[in-house]
C-alpha cells in the first residue's frame, strides 16, 4: 500500500462541495459556525455545545442538502458534507456577494427586540405585561439579554466560581424541603393559601412526588441569582448583600454555611421589598425582570402564556421554601408551634396576594396568564388529506397514513415476540398456561395480585425459568460457572440478560401506550405496580373478565388534590399474554438477577413491585418517546413521540368513532334503594356494587390487532390473524338506533313532564281560578277526549270539545260575551297559547320537541 501510494484511510471531506454522482442526497441541517452537517437537531445541538459553547444555541438551523460515503454505519464513511448546486454560467460572484450582504443586514435587525406601533400586532399577554417594551428600553441585543439569565457553565474559566454557587443553592433548597416533614401542618396549610380571603387551604404545602423535580425548579433561582450578580439593580436594601455574596464567590470561599446564609439574606431582601412602577422603571421588580428575560427567545420573540405559567409556578414554589426557612429560623426551641405561628403572622404579607410585593406580583401575572391560556383556542396541528375514509392526515406538515401506523404495530409485534422468545427465554419452550384468570380488585392485602391468588393455580409455580437457569439448560449454561468447587454467577451474562429484559419491557410499554385506546401520561405509565405494597394498596394491573387492564393513576391530579384518579386501559391480546408470561416466568428471575448485579437494594425492590423496569431504574417519558420514534420513523418518515401521538391518535379516534366504554356504572342522582341502605347514591357509586361491562377494544380493532378479551396465547394473537367483525346491516343498525333514540326520548319526555307538572301546577291552578272569576271555566280535557272516542269523528269532536271548554253555565249568553278562539289542530296549540298567557309574552315558542311533548302531556 505504501509503495503504491494508496491512502490507508478515507479523506475527511468537508463542504460545501459539488454533488457527487452516484451517492444518495439527504435533507440535513448545517451548523451556523462551521462546516459540520447533521440530519438531526439533537446531534446539531450537542455539536454546538461541544464546539461552540461560548455562543448561544440558535433556535433555527440552516437547511441544506448533504451526502455521505455510506448511509449506514459510523466513522468517516458516515460523515456528511454539504452539497451545493453548481453556479450557472456567467453568474457574477459580486452580485451574489451583494445579495448575501443585504440578506445578512436583514438578519441583524432580528437581533434587537422591536416594538410594533400598532397594538393589534401585539399579543394580549405582552399588552398586559409590557415586557417587549421593557426589553426594547434596555437597548441590548437579544443574545446579550438571554445570556443574562442563562444557567452558568462552571466548565468555562470565566464562570468557574459559579460552581460553588450552584452546589450551594442546591443544598439550600434541599435543606428547606427536609424542613417540611418537621413543620406543623397548620403552618404548611397557611403557606399554601396565597389568598386568605378565600379561606385556608386544606392541602398543606408539600414536597414533589419525584425528587428530580426540585432540581428543575431550583434552576430558575440559579438563573435569578446569576442575573443579580452580573449587574447592579435598583435595590438599595439588597445591593450590599449581593456584593458580599459576589465577593465570597470570587474569593473561592469554601464555607457553604456562610454562603447559604448569604443567599437566604439576599433572597429575602429582594422578595420582601415593595415595588412600584414609574416612568423610568417599567418593571422595577428584578424578579419580574428575570421572568421576562426567561421568556425571551433568541430571535426576539416571547414564549407563549402556557409556558409562562410553568415558570411562575416554579418560582412560587421556591419562594415558599425560602419563607419556610425563615419561619423555622424565627421559631425558638422552647415552644416551636407558638413561635411558628407568630413568625407566620409576621411574614404573611410576603407570600399572599393583593399587595406590592414580589409574590403578589407573580400571582397576578399567573392569574392573567392562566385566563389567557384557557380562553385562547389552540390552532389546529392536523389537516385531513382524506375527508371521506379519513385514512391520511398531515400533522404539522408530516403526511401520515393510517395504514403506515398499523405497520408500526406489526413491527413492534415481531420485535416483541422475538425478544421474548430469543433473548429472554433464549429459545426455551416455557409457558404458563391459563384459561380464566381470577382477580379481586377490592383486595387490599399487602403483596396481593392475581398472580398470588390461590384460585389461580396456574401461577403458583413461578420458578420454571429460575430452575432452567440453575440447571444450565441451553444458552443458560454459562450463567453459572464452576470456580474452585463453587458455583459462581456470571455477572456479565446476567447484565446482558437484564438489558435484553429491559428491551422487552420497553416494547410492552410502547404497545400499552399506543394500543390502549387513550394514551396515558408517561409518568403514570412508567411507574405502575403489579402488586399491593405497604405504601400503596391499589396495584395497576388487574383482570376484568378476560380483559387484562392497566389501571392508570392520574399522578398530576394526585399531586394537586391529594387524591388518586383511577383510569383503566385495556391491553390487546398479544401484549396481555406476553405480559402475563413475563410476570409468571421471567419476573422472578429478573428480581434474583437484580439482587446479584446491584448492591443497591432499591434496584431489586423495583423488580419486586413494579411492572416496567429499565435495567437499574424506572422508565421515563423520554425513554418511551425514543422507542416510539425508533419504530415510527421507518414507516411514517416522522419521529412520532408521545406528544405527537396524543394529537394523532385522538384525531383518528374521533373520526373512527371508537365507542366510549362503560367502565364503571355511574348515576349521580339519589334513589330509594340507596337511601334505604343508609347512604347517598354517590357513596354507592364509589364503594358498593361497582362493576365493569366492557373493555376498550374499538381502537384495537380499528388498528387491526387482536383485541382485548380474546384470551388467546400470543402465537395465536398475531395481527395478521385478526379478522374484522362484519359490519351490521344498515336496516338493523338504523332500527336499533331508532329504538334507542325513541327510548331515550320517551324517558326524557317523562322526566321533563314530571318536573314541569311539579312547578307549573300551582301557577295553572291560579290561572284557572282567574278565568273562572272572569266568567268562565275550563272543562278538563280528559272529558273532551272521552267525547272524541264516543263520536269517532276526530275533527268534529275537537271542535265540539273546544266549544264546550269555552261554554259557561249560562249557555249562549255567555258565548256572546266571550268570543270563541279558533279551534286548534291538536293540544300542542292550546299548550303553547296557555304558556304564552302564563308568561305574558306573545312571541314565546317551543325550545325543543321534548318541551312541546311535555307541555302537551300536562294538558292531556
Amino acid at each position: 500500500m505504501t509503495q503504491l501510494q494508496v491512502a490507508t484511510s478515507l479523506p475527511d471531506i468537508t463542504g460545501p462541495q459539488s454533488r457527487v454522482h452516484g451517492l444518495a442526497v439527504f435533507n440535513a441541517i448545517a451548523c451556523n459556525s462551521c462546516t459540520m452537517v447533521y440530519m438531526k437537531q439533537k446531534k446539531m445541538r450537542a455539536h454546538h455545545r461541544w464546539k461552540h459553547g461560548d455562543l448561544p444555541i440558535p433556535q433555527h438551523w440552516q437547511s441544506c442538502e448533504a451526502q455521505c460515503m455510506k448511509p449506514e454505519g459510523a466513522g468517516l464513511v458516515h460523515q456528511l458534507w454539504e452539497v451545493t448546486t453548481q453556479a450557472s454560467v456567467g453568474e457574477d460572484s459580486r452580485e451574489r456577494a451583494l445579495a448575501d450582504k443585504l440578506l445578512g443586514e436583514l438578519e441583524e435587525q432580528l437581533k434587537m427586540v422591536r416594538v410594533p406601533t400598532d397594538n393589534q400586532l401585539v399579543s394580549p399577554w405582552l399588552l398586559t405585561t409590557h415586557w417587549h417594551e421593557w426589553a426594547w428600553w434596555l437597548r441590548k441585543p437579544t443574545e446579550e439579554l438571554c445570556a443574562m439569565v442563562a444557567l452558568p457553565r462552571p466548565s468555562l474559566p470565566e464562570e468557574e466560581h459559579y460552581k460553588t454557587l450552584v452546589e450551594t443553592i442546591e443544598l439550600y433548597f434541599e435543606e428547606a424541603v427536609m424542613m417540611i416533614d418537621s413543620t406543623d401542618k397548620l403552618v404548611l396549610q397557611w403557606l399554601n393559601s396565597p389568598d386568605p380571603v378565600k379561606g385556608i387551604s386544606n392541602m398543606p404545602f408539600h414536597r414533589h412526588q419525584h425528587d428530580g423535580t426540585l432540581k428543575k425548579y431550583m434552576h430558575l433561582v440559579i438563573c435569578f441569582i446569576t442575573m443579580l450578580l452580573q449587574d447592579l439593580w435598583m435595590i438599595p436594601d439588597a445591593n450590599m448583600v449581593i456584593l458580599k455574596l459576589d465577593n465570597m464567590l470570587q474569593e473561592g470561599s469554601m464555607d457553604q454555611s456562610h454562603i447559604v446564609c448569604q443567599i437566604h439574606l439576599m433572597l429575602l431582601a429582594v422578595w420582601t421589598t415593595p415595588w412600584s412602577k414609574s416612568k423610568y422603571h417599567i418593571i422595577p421588580d428584578p424578579m419580574e425582570s428575570c421572568l421576562a428575560l426567561l421568556t425571551l427567545n433568541w430571535d426576539g420573540s416571547f414564549k407563549s402564556t402556557k409556558e409562562v405559567t410553568t415558570l411562575i409556578a416554579k418560582f412560587k414554589y421556591c419562594m415558599c421554601l425560602t419563607f419556610l426557612r425563615e419561619i423555622r429560623a424565627c421559631a425558638s426551641a422552647g415552644d416551636i408551634q407558638v413561635d411558628e405561628e407568630a413568625a407566620y403572622d409576621a411574614l404573611q404579607p410576603w407570600f399572599t396576594e393583593k399587595n406590592y410585593l414580589t409574590f403578589a406580583r407573580l400571582r397576578s401575572l399567573q392569574h392573567r396568564a392562566s385566563a389567557i391560556s384557557f380562553g385562547t383556542m389552540a390552532l389546529p396541528c392536523i389537516w385531513w388529506m382524506d375527508t371521506e375514509a379519513w385514512s391520511t392526515l398531515s400533522f404539522k406538515g408530516n403526511h401520515i397514513a393510517f395504514t403506515d401506523v398499523c405497520k408500526i404495530f406489526k413491527d413492534v409485534e415481531e420485535a416483541l415476540v422475538a425478544t421474548w422468545e430469543n433473548k429472554v427465554l433464549k429459545g426455551l419452550e416455557l409457558r404458563a398456561d391459563y384459561e380464566q384468570v381470577v382477580d379481586d380488585p377490592s383486595n387490599k392485602d399487602m403483596g396481593y395480585s392475581f398472580l398470588f391468588d390461590a384460585r389461580n393455580s396456574c401461577f403458583q409455580d413461578r420458578a420454571h425459568l429460575v430452575r432452567a437457569v440453575v440447571q444450565g439448560h441451553g444458552p443458560f449454561a454459562n450463567f453459572l460457572v464452576q470456580r474452585e468447587d463453587e458455583l459462581v454467577w456470571n455477572r456479565a451474562a446476567l447484565h446482558g440478560w437484564l438489558q435484553d429484559y429491559a428491551e422487552l419491557q420497553k416494547l410492552l410499554l410502547m404497545h400499552a401506550e399506543m394500543l390502549s385506546r387513550a394514551p396515558s401520561r408517561g409518568m403514570e405509565l412508567t411507574a405502575m405496580l403489579y402488586r399491593n405494597t405497604q405504601a400503596q394498596d391499589t396495584w395497576n394491573l388487574m383482570v376484568f373478565g378476560k380483559h387484562i387492564t392497566l389501571l392508570g393513576q392520574y399522578s398530576k391530579m394526585s399531586a394537586l388534590t391529594g387524591q388518586d384518579k383511577l383510569i383503566p386501559h385495556t391491553l390487546d391480546a398479544l401484549t396481555s399474554d406476553i405480559l402475563i408470561q413475563d410476570l409468571a416466568l421471567a419476573c422472578p428471575f429478573a428480581e434474583i438477577t437484580a439482587r446479584i448485579c446491584f448492591a443497591d437494594e432499591e434496584v431489586s425492590q423495583l423488580y419486586h413491585d413494579h411492572l416496567f423496569v429499565n435495567f437499574d431504574r424506572l422508565f421515563t417519558s423520554n425513554d418511551l418517546s425514543m422507542v416510539m420514534a425508533k419504530y415510527s420513523l421507518p414507516q411514517v418518515k416522522f419521529a412520532m413521540s408521545m406528544n405527537p401521538w396524543r394529537h394523532i391518535q385522538t384525531a383518528w379516534k374521533c373520526k373512527f368513532k371508537c365507542a366510549m366504554d362503560n367502565v364503571v356504572e355511574m348515576d349521580m342522582e339519589d334513589d330509594v334503594d340507596a337511601l334505604q341502605a343508609g347512604h347517598l347514591h354517590a357513596t354507592e357509586n364509589r364503594v358498593y356494587g361497582l362493576s365493569t361491562q366492557s373493555g376498550s377494544t374499538g381502537w384495537q380493532e380499528q388498528c387491526q390487532v387482536m383485541p382485548s378479551g380474546s384470551g388467546l396465547p400470543y402465537p395465536q394473537a398475531w395481527s395478521h390473524l385478526f379478522k374484522a367483525k362484519p359490519p351490521a346491516t344498515t336496516s338493523s343498525a338504523m332500527h336499533n338506533s331508532s329504538m334507542d333514540c325513541a327510548a331515550d326520548n320517551d324517558a326524557m319526555v317523562e322526566k321533563i313532564a314530571d318536573q314541569v307538572v311539579e312547578h307549573l301546577t300551582p301557577m295553572l291552578t291560579d290561572l284557572m281560578q282567574a278565568l273562572t272569576t272572569a266568567g268562565g271555566h275550563l272543562e278538563p280535557l280528559a272529558k273532551a277526549k272521552g267525547k272524541q272516542k264516543e263520536t269517532g269523528d276526530e275533527d268534529a269532536s275537537d271542535s265540539s270539545a273546544w266549544e264546550q271548554d269555552w261554554t259557561s253555565d249560562d249557555g249562549a249568553a255567555s258565548q256572546q260575551s266571550m268570543p270563541l278562539p279558533p279551534p286548534p289542530q291538536d293540544l300542542s296549540v292550546l299548550a303553547l297559547q296557555k304558556m304564552q298567557a302564563l308568561l305574558q309574552r306573545d312571541n314565546v315558542s317551543w325550545l325543543s320537541p321534548q318541551q312541546k311533548e311535555a307541555m302537551t302531556k300536562i294538558l292531556g
